[in-house]
């Protein structure tokens, strides 16, 4: 019987032991589970750096910490925007920031949506880039530097992909600041697979500037036996002529698709712009104080110019010549001053299927735009204003010459107001016939307003005085 009490006894006790090593169990877990959240809560507030660590591994510590759920936004966005400040201090360019996830503001660090950003250090105050830099922009890497930016950009150009019908090649992002924003180009760099270059600044123009010297092309494009695209945007290309004693274009574009937009192209030693290719677009480029042409444009098919520029040029703004089915669309072609024989603002020569709508043709030296040997040009609605400015009564409005036929001078205004005046609004001569001048205003000018000499030609519906 004792026995029996004894074994019941044990048993009791053995279930008391039991329990309470549950309850220490449980206190235990509760403890832990309690300690780890404060861990938590601790390095939430606090995330550890090392001061090895760079302002992009910082960044990142902080970026994973939210992922993982251990730190909130509310509490990482204070702790990047002082980075970001700290960075910002330290004078990292702008166009190395991204937001998060991929917020980067090492020099050098992180992707960007083109291939490569090229940028340069001014270390002398004159705005010139004299330290540059390729980043990629897939890697982040600075992948070429050097003193010399042709050199940079070309070896740029030249790690592009391999150029594989019609694709290939990639884009090339050239960087400015209020600070430095001039590149100074000491031999030609030569585009041979699809690009697209573009000007980057927030402050204004990025400008490639012919080294002193030079004496060569700043750009080409062009590889033997293949046809590409090519876009070039938002960049100055300065040609410094009065440092240079040779040289034909500035920029030459030999056969491809070449696009152009928002650029400069000034002070040429010669001519400002070559086309020689098919299916070009130009929008909105100013070719400006070249020495000879501002545009060189022949043996094109199916090209356009959208309200491009041609001013104050030493011989025509514009020479059209054995070019076919092309547009010139609200151009403006001003104060050129022709060469020795005085050519056109315009000049039109041995070409057809043209078009000229809108635009102002003003102030030029010889004739406002001449035809010569050229056939099924429509001149639509231009403003002719004012040339002959190299002398009075010279010079015509818009002059049709040699076997030029089949034209249509329509919907024009064509006018003289200044001391040197226009000859004839519209000036026929030669072996020129079957032309149609019908439906402008033409007035004021010297000795006449419209000459026909063509048997065929018509002249009807027009407002002269």
């Amino acid at each position: 019987m004792e026995e029996k009490t004894e074994k019941k006894e044990k048993k009791g006790i053995d279930k008391k032991v039991l329990a309470l090593l549950f309850t220490v169990i449980f206190i235990v877990s509760v403890v832990s589970v309690l300690g780890y959240m404060v861990y938590l809560h601790e390095t939430e507030i606090t995330p550890q750096f090392t001061t090895e660590q760079n302002y992009t591994q910082r960044l990142k510590t902080i970026l994973d910490l939210v992922e993982s759920g251990r730190l909130e936004w509310k509490q990482a966005l204070p702790l990047i925007k002082e980075i970001v400040e700290t960075a910002e201090h330290h004078e990292t360019p702008p166009w190395m920031w991204h937001s998060p996830p991929n917020m980067v503001v090492q020099q050098g660090s992180g992707v960007e949506s083109v291939d490569y950003i090229i940028f340069g250090v001014d270390t002398d105050g004159d705005k010139i880039a004299d330290e540059i830099y390729a980043k990629n922009g897939l890697t982040g890497e600075i992948e070429f530097s050097g003193t010399d930016a042709a050199t940079v950009i070309q070896n740029t150009i030249d790690a592009l992909p391999t150029y594989s019908y019609p694709y290939g090649g990639g884009t090339i992002a050239i960087k400015g600041t209020s600070n430095c924003f001039i590149y100074e180009i000491t031999k030609k760099i030569v585009v041979d697979k699809p690009l697209r270059l573009v000007g980057d600044n927030r402050y204004g123009i990025v400008e490639l500037r012919a080294a002193p010297g030079l004496n060569d092309r700043l750009l080409e494009v062009y590889k033997a036996g293949e046809d590409f695209w090519t876009e070039i945007s938002r960049l100055k290309f300065e040609g410094n002529k009065n440092q240079q004693t040779s040289g034909d274009y500035l920029i030459y574009f030999y056969g491809g698709y070449p696009i152009m937009r928002d650029c400069y192209v000034m002070n040429a030693y010669q001519t400002g712009i070559y086309i020689h290719a098919q299916d070009f677009h130009f929008y909105n480029v100013y070719a400006e104080f070249c020495g000879k042409y501002g545009w060189d444009i022949r043996c094109t098919q199916n090209g356009q110019l959208y309200s491009c520029t041609a001013w104050g040029n030493g011989d025509a703004g514009i020479f059209l010549i054995y070019s076919h089915r092309w547009s010139l669309v609200n151009c403006r072609v001003m104060k050129n001053k022709g060469g020795s024989y005085h050519n056109a603002g315009l000049y039109i020569h041995s070409s057809s299927r043209g078009q000229v709508i809108g635009g102002y043709y003003c102030e030029n030296d010889g004739p406002g735009i001449d035809l010569y040997n050229s056939d099924h040009i429509q001149i639509i609605g231009a403003m002719v204003r004012d040339n002959s400015q190299y002398a009075n009564n010279t010079y015509d409005g818009i002059r049709i010459r040699g076997n030029s036929n089949h034209n249509i001078v329509n919907g024009c205004t064509i006018f003289s107001t200044l001391t040197n005046k226009q000859r004839y609004g519209v000036y026929e001569q030669d072996t020129a016939d079957y032309n149609l001048i019908v439906g402008n205003i033409i007035h004021d000018n010297v000795s006449g307003q419209i000459y026909l000499i063509g048997t065929n030609s018509i002249q009807a519906n027009n407002i002269v005085s």
